[in-house]
């Protein structure tokens, strides 16, 4: 799944001329998956922003992988064959909430880390084709998911009122709420 997500996400991004910046800065941002011979590269990049943490570094996907069983995938962003930016994303399933991509799970820190703004704002670029695909490619599964809470919760509400003996139910409110109290002891 990695290599398919990256495959809708990546993209190539060329900053626009409007701005004066230096020859070096104007290179087109490249955004694609992260890969193991990336490892050392990707570590020097965190270790040389002030910002980054070790929940930013490579190795945290192999715990996250190892301990949780969640998918890493990796993004980061190039320009001119160096590094400028790079997001941690891993892929959680739950039972509760369905598949998503989070940043850096089970961390206090995280998120998108990049060298300078050109890089930040290369991912503006592609924000509209981001958001198409990932409403076509959620949007399924989110209903689907939102289906099943609602059926879950409608179930639960029936059988706590067919438990109650299925006591005649009123479409207005109550004018005061009774408080029921529970004998203690």
């Amino acid at each position: 799944m990695s290599a398919e997500i990256a495959a809708r996400l990546a993209t190539t991004v060329t900053p626009s001329t409007a701005r004066a910046a230096p020859a070096a800065t104007q290179a087109a941002i490249t955004v694609r998956a992260y890969a193991g011979h990336d490892r050392a590269l990707w570590n020097a990049f965190v270790l040389g922003r002030p910002e980054g943490t070790f929940f930013h570094r490579a190795e945290w996907s192999d715990v996250v992988g190892d301990s949780f069983g969640h998918r890493p995938h990796y993004l980061l962003a190039e320009r001119a064959g160096t590094i400028t930016g790079v997001l941690p994303l891993v892929e959680m399933r739950s039972l509760l909430f369905g598949r998503a991509l989070v940043s850096t799970p089970f961390c206090v820190y995280g998120g998108i880390l990049a060298a300078d703004a050109l890089a930040i704002k290369g991912k503006d670029a592609y924000d509209d084709e981001y958001f198409q695909i990932l409403d076509r490619e959620t949007r399924p599964l989110l209903e689907q998911q939102l289906s099943k809470s609602i059926s879950a919760v409608a179930s639960m509400i029936f059988g706590a009122w067919e438990a109650a003996g299925r006591p005649p139910l009123s479409l207005d409110p109550p004018a005061e709420v009774k408080k029921v109290r529970r004998p203690t002891g």
